[in-house]
């Protein structure tokens, strides 16, 4: 991989090479570097060391735009693109929102993001077969009950840049580890639906510095348990009762409200939120923020994929929408200003409120508390929800026994109204930091 310097000369090349045959130009590159590796009952399954590279060309005429993209950097390669959008833009058609940006909305913010660690380079196959046979092992070694479906560790490099016609030109790197090992165990003590049957469940931690990763010991600590936690467990009674996210949970829930936001969403009027600006769309509870400055944060960046300089902004203020998530374009076709979004969000934060998911279980009469969703039954078009989940079912403030196997439904918008506790739990390991959140009614479809 080359650095960064190396890949901001390439952009700003090419944008000088295209002269004046177009009004507007702006190229990203970017390179990834990855090594992941995989253990299981204490053999080597996977190892895998993979490089790769692409670059983008955006150009604009007289309301036209073409674009075309490729993995070769080689001055033969820049050639080819460059060729590709001199005659793709003679044939597209006009696009009457196509807008180039606004010179001072360009640039990158001088924020100090701590986004690349040198223990990137001592990162070798074989310390991270070492480090995932280590944690399955203590992973293992937590109750004889449990078998292994795999350990895995990995590190990723990022390195690349941004050029364009306004004679700017920036470069970006940064790195990722992980490491997580997943587990089963024979269940035998749950009902007679359950005898037999396999519970699975893990644990992950990632970061963008190894020193900010959690422990071996937690991780393996925290995916045995969470795997002997689902022995016995059951469908849940049907009906409607206080729902608790924890922040796995919560992470994926915002996920989807940051996709709702995107500008994308909004201007295909595909997205439940559209004409919301200005209006109270949530419980005066919550408050979520976008910041790109987050030091050490997995969003974190100065910039986008337009070149627009990033900045932090309310997204919802008590409960009311301040902001949707823009490009240059969508901004446009919406009329607003971009805001450093194009790409999606950076870190999309849900502001902290007060204590643990254990906190919120001890303040609830009767409901579940949900640790895993699945499928894909969250529409933010029209904001229904339905969701497979697991997890514990609560009653006087304490767990009674593990539930699976059912269905808990409603939509976005009831959802966001019913908020009624944000804790201050979140995970960093996501660029979507959510607390656990608690629902204060959902439909179950349980037994």
């Amino acid at each position: 991989m080359k650095s960064k310097d190396v890949y901001r000369e390439i952009a700003a090349e090419l944008v000088r090479k295209a002269g004046s045959d177009f009004e507007y130009v702006r190229v990203y590159v970017s390179a990834v570097e990855d090594r992941e590796v995989e253990v299981r009952n204490g053999k080597p399954e996977n190892s895998r060391f993979s490089e790769s590279i692409s670059m983008s060309v955006v150009a604009s005429r007289d309301g036209r735009t073409a674009s075309a993209s490729g993995s070769d950097i080689s001055p033969e390669g820049r050639r080819f693109l460059l060729s590709s959008v001199r005659e793709l833009i003679q044939v597209v058609d006009p696009d009457p929102w196509y807008v180039i940006p606004e010179k001072e909305t360009i640039g990158a913010s001088d924020a100090k993001l701590d986004l690349v660690d040198e223990a990137y380079e001592s990162q070798s196959v074989e310390r991270l077969l070492m480090e995932a046979g280590e944690l399955e092992t203590k992973a293992l070694a937590v109750d004889k009950r449990l078998a292994s479906t795999g350990a895995a560790a990995s590190v990723t490099k990022v390195a690349g840049a941004f050029a364009c016609s306004y004679d700017f030109s920036e470069g970006f790197e940064g790195t990722d580890f992980s490491l997580g090992v997943s587990l089963t165990v024979d269940d035998k003590s749950g009902d007679s639906a359950n005898v037999g049957r396999k519970q699975r469940n893990g644990w992950s931690t990632s970061a963008i510095h190894v020193e900010d990763l959690e422990s071996s010991d937690k991780v393996a600590e925290m995916a045995a348990s969470r795997t002997l936690a689902q022995i016995g467990s059951r469908k849940p009674p049907t009906g409607e009762f206080s729902i608790i996210f924890d922040p796995n949970s919560s992470q994926s829930f915002f996920g989807g409200i940051s996709q709702a936001l995107s500008g994308g969403s909004i201007y295909r009027g595909e997205s439940f939120l559209v004409d919301s600006i200005g209006k109270k769309i949530a419980s005066q509870v919550l408050t979520i923020r976008e910041d790109p400055f987050l030091a050490r944060g997995l969003g974190s960046r100065l910039f986008d994929l337009d070149g627009v300089k990033t900045r932090a902004f309310p997204v919802l203020e008590s409960g009311v929408l301040q902001n949707y998530l823009l490009s240059v374009y969508a901004a446009h076709r919406l009329g607003m200003m971009p805001n450093g979004c194009a790409g999606g969000s950076s870190n999309f934060v849900v502001e902290p409120g007060k204590g643990t998911v254990k906190d919120i279980i001890a303040e609830t009469s009767r409901g579940i508390l949900v640790t895993g969703l699945m499928g894909q039954g969250a529409d933010i078009r029209t904001g229904d929800y339905s969701r497979g989940a697991e997890g514990f079912f609560i009653e006087n403030g304490e767990v009674l026994y593990p539930v699976s196997e059912f269905t808990i439904s409603g939509t976005f918008q009831e959802m966001l109204a019913g908020i009624d506790w944000i804790a201050a739990d979140a995970r960093p390991d996501s660029s979507v930091l959510a607390p656990s959140v608690r629902f204060h009614r959902m439909m179950v479809a349980g037994s």
